[in-house]
């Protein structure tokens, strides 16, 4: 029978005290930005259509619902074989937001954009992380029943679930969009 060496303690605060030596001066980022294409010079894209009669005021107030941790919504029309790839992840997805960090107003107007910019570049499937609410005040999910209400009532999405663990899990978003078509645009 072998015995295991007693623990150093000794080298056990060197390895914190070397760490803590190259981490010091490094700090954590404000703010993750998506940089979408821009469009060819002189080309001007019209101002986002909400698709949603509702403002970013709207969300202001929006009372923050227990939500369960995996969500999926479906809008009439799509076949179940789309809605199962969906959730399996084995849809690509075309591009990515990251909402940590955000108010719940910056996030709402980020997401506006990025849903106009992203059909406009007629992209399909989309992931937003809106991350699981770990460091909110309250302690729920802020972003994200905020995030979900606002996608229910957005006619430009078809379909969205939660991610699979790889891609976020349950803090983060697949939205299939609808097709663009020339009046969208």
């Amino acid at each position: 029978m072998t015995r295991k060496p007693p623990r150093n303690t000794d080298s056990d605060n060197d390895d914190s005290a070397l760490f803590r030596q190259h981490v010091r001066g490094i700090r954590p980022r404000q703010y993750n930005t998506v940089f979408l294409r821009r469009s060819p010079a002189g080309a001007r894209s019209p101002a986002p259509e909400t698709g949603t009669p509702h403002s970013v005021h709207d969300y202001d107030d929006h009372p923050v619902d227990p939500l369960p941790e995996y969500v999926s919504f479906v809008n009439a029309g799509l076949q179940h074989k789309t809605m199962k790839r969906l959730q399996q992840g084995r849809i690509a997805s075309e591009s990515t937001l990251d909402l940590h960090g955000l108010t719940r107003r910056q996030a709402v107007r980020a997401l506006e954009l990025f849903l106009h910019q992203s059909q406009n570049l007629q992209r399909r499937c989309v992931t937003v992380i809106h991350g699981k609410g770990y460091r909110s005040m309250s302690g729920t999910a802020v972003l994200k029943s905020t995030i979900i209400a606002m996608l229910q009532r957005d006619s430009r999405i078809v379909a969205f679930c939660s991610a699979i663990p790889r891609d976020g899990g349950t803090g983060a978003l697949y939205l299939l969009l609808k097709r663009a078509t020339p009046t969208t645009r």
